[in-house]
């Protein structure tokens, strides 16, 4: 019958390794790197003699840091080299890997706490002062590529990869992050309770195609295209509101706008009380995340308001432009 018993502290020379089947143990600074911040997350399993079971690769790290005792579980029942090596094999080959879904849902976290430790630098640097930050460990950021992110009190040196490109690195060990990127536009698309339902099954589909294993990209432009054509699709012309009249009877005027002489939409005050209100707001959000986590009818409606803007400053400024040219100067 075998037993396990939880968390017996025991001398790590005392732990006898024997014959393993695994020779390459990897990259045992980074996992060494792990423990020394987190502590040991999974303990190392023994035999009631000291014969290590699984954790070989946690007991080097271990001994590179210099500890001297790890607290182990001690499992029963393993009682001859047949049972320790498939229980040497099971350790390896049961391991589950993360899904390309769950490995997606990782980085829109990871990607948040980069953002979010970016903007406390920021505004350390901005108004010089050191804001509070979260408990990473020692610097949790330090696995990602490119010299991790500092001490957290400095703003990152030029070039540094920016948040997306540091949670890529950290859940895929690369800084390709477009497909965990298209995957999370899916997600919010299948989310959205507000959106087309067509669209949002489509969205569906498409992100249970990719657990299946589909490619990530032939999905996403699909359903890309989809939306697309739904946002620039015209508009039905509403129905007339006003009464029909037969034909032969007169019909009433068409009524025309008054020409507007002043400034339009209200006066000069009211403007600029508008544009006041406006004045720094690029500097309170981060353009990029934003462009990236509009849905397209979100983005449709900046487009319409920016277009809108643009196109009032060209008149506002041939009028002022105008008004230069006839005003008496000294």
């Amino acid at each position: 019958m075998v037993e396990v018993v939880p968390g017996i502290e025991r001398a790590i020379d005392s732990i006898r390794v024997g014959r393993r089947y695994r020779v390459d143990l990897g990259d045992i600074d980074t996992l060494a790197a792990s423990i020394g911040r987190l502590g040991l997350i999974q303990p190392i399993t023994i035999t009631p003699d000291g014969v290590l079971v699984c954790g070989q690769r946690r007991l080097e790290a271990l001994k590179r840091l210099g500890h001297r005792t790890v607290r182990a579980w001690v499992r029963s029942g393993i009682s001859s080299d047949l049972t320790l090596l498939l229980a040497q094999r099971d350790d390896v080959a049961t391991v589950k890997p993360l899904t390309v879904l769950e490995k997606a849902d990782l980085y829109r976290e990871a990607k948040a706490v980069f953002e979010e430790d970016a903007a406390r630098r920021q505004a350390a640097t901005r108004f010089g002062t050191t804001p509070h930050a979260p408990d990473h460990g020692d610097d949790a950021r330090g696995d990602v590529v490119a010299g991790g992110g500092g001490s957290g009190e400095t703003p990152e040196p030029h070039g540094h990869l920016d948040s997306r490109h540091k949670a890529a690195h950290l859940v895929g060990g690369t800084s390709g992050y477009k497909r965990y990127e298209q995957i999370a536009w899916l997600t919010d698309l299948r989310e959205d309770t507000t959106g087309d339902v067509v669209v949002r099954e489509h969205a569906g589909e498409a992100l249970r195609r990719i657990q299946a294993g589909a490619p990530v990209g032939p999905l996403y432009e699909r359903v890309r295209r989809e939306v697309a054509g739904i946002v620039t699709s015209p508009r039905p012309a509403p129905a007339p509101s006003r009464p029909a009249y037969r034909a032969g009877r007169p019909r009433p005027p068409a009524a025309h706008p008054a020409r507007v002489l002043g400034p339009r939409a209200g006066t000069i005050r009211q403007f600029l009380d508008t544009i006041t209100a406006l004045d720094g707001w690029t500097e309170r959000f981060d353009a990029d995340a934003i462009g990236r986590g509009m849905s397209e009818v979100e983005w449709g409606t900046f487009d319409r308001v920016r277009e809108a803007f643009d196109k009032f400053a060209v008149v506002a400024r041939a009028g002022r432009e105008a008004a230069d040219a006839h005003r008496v100067r000294p």
